[in-house]
């Protein structure tokens, strides 16, 4: 008999992350994935997986503001330029570790939402996207005339240390890396199931409303601006300290876009949707790769343009989904599961 769905007698059943027994095997069941695939993967596909966990922090920090909160921002790039110089900077100046270069770059970001978010008091929608996209170009424009930071020509980090380790090799940043993504997106889901995450949520929704029912609008604006740059902050941080090397080239605007871009193709309110998203849009530089490949004998023109074309691509997955799928890649996943558990009645 198909399940008419989950039913609860208790309030810690339905407070519980993990409710059903279903749940609770695949989280197990990913947590070994995770665990193993270093040791079944080789080393570039490694690389890859580190690369999509910087990205998944980095876009978890943008569902909380964008998604969660509705204030859209375009200097999400900028925080993570924050988070980068400030662990290149910590790294080259002194001898302190990687716990130390976030912790500077958290607080940085953290002071500087304060100059980004005050105008979301005022500003909505496209104002406050214009808003933020200056402010990105303000903090590139500043941080390439200081010598602390390297000029135009970035900082390059020796080694990376974390509690006297030295993290040298790829599989080794991905320990670091997986935990803090893991870290990054339960901390975000008990989050957005708090009070703040449902003051978050009314303020979306409709502002006036939620101050009507006693939300201070500017507190939890400001909150939401505070965490995503603080995650925003550690992705580049992260980013800075595996490639070893940071410089306004790896800050560019096209960078912000391609976050408000996996938040909108994962499924605007959706955090499961992000993380499938970030994964899979983190991915495409390779997936555009093969297929300059598969496309170099039977249409070679097309081959030596397509790496060339990534940016355009961005945007015909944006409207592709926008017009076939509103609800982004978590849609598609709820339509999945619930045919698998109706299965074999039909659905509609």
């Amino acid at each position: 008999m198909a399940r008419s769905g989950n039913y609860h007698i208790r309030y810690e059943g339905e407070r519980a992350l993990w409710p059903t027994t279903g749940r609770r095997l695949w989280t197990v069941l990913l947590a070994v994935l995770l665990v193993a695939y270093p040791f079944v993967a080789g080393e570039y596909f490694v690389h890859l997986a580190n690369q999509a966990l910087i990205v998944v922090v980095g876009a978890v920090g943008l569902q909380l503001l964008t998604g969660q909160t509705g204030l859209i921002s375009l200097a999400h790039a900028a925080f993570i330029a924050v988070g980068g110089y400030a662990v290149g900077v910590v790294s080259v100046q002194t001898d302190l570790s990687l716990l130390a270069g976030l912790g500077a770059a958290v607080l940085s970001a953290v002071a500087l939402s304060l100059v980004v978010g005050l105008p979301s008091l005022r500003l909505e929608s496209l104002y406050l996207a214009i808003a933020t996209m200056a402010f990105h170009f303000a903090l590139l424009f500043t941080v390439t005339r200081f010598e602390l930071t390297g000029g135009n020509f970035g900082l390059r980090l020796d080694q990376t240390e974390l509690f006297g380790w030295t993290v040298n090799t790829r599989r080794e940043f991905y320990v670091v890396l997986v935990v803090t993504a893991v870290g990054a997106v339960l901390i975000a889901t008990n989050l957005r199931r708090s009070r703040t995450g449902r003051a978050w949520g009314a303020v979306r929704d409709r502002d006036l409303a939620a101050q009507a029912m006693g939300v201070n609008l500017a507190r939890f604006k400001l909150y939401a601006f505070a965490v995503s740059g603080a995650y925003g902050a550690i992705a580049g941080g992260l980013s800075t300290a595996y490639l070893g090397t940071t410089g306004p080239d790896h800050y560019t605007f096209e960078l912000a876009v391609q976050y408000l871009a996996i938040v909108i193709v994962g499924g605007l309110t959706s955090l499961p949707g992000t993380v499938m998203s970030a994964v899979l849009l983190s991915l495409m530089p390779e997936l555009l790769r093969l297929a300059t490949g598969w496309l170099q004998g039977p249409l070679p023109a097309l081959a030596d343009n397509l790496l060339l074309l990534q940016s355009g691509l961005y945007g015909v997955v944006l409207v592709v989904v926008l017009l076939v799928q509103p609800e982004g890649l978590n849609g598609v996943w709820v339509r999945v599961k619930r045919w698998w558990l109706n299965y074999p009645y039909s659905y509609r």
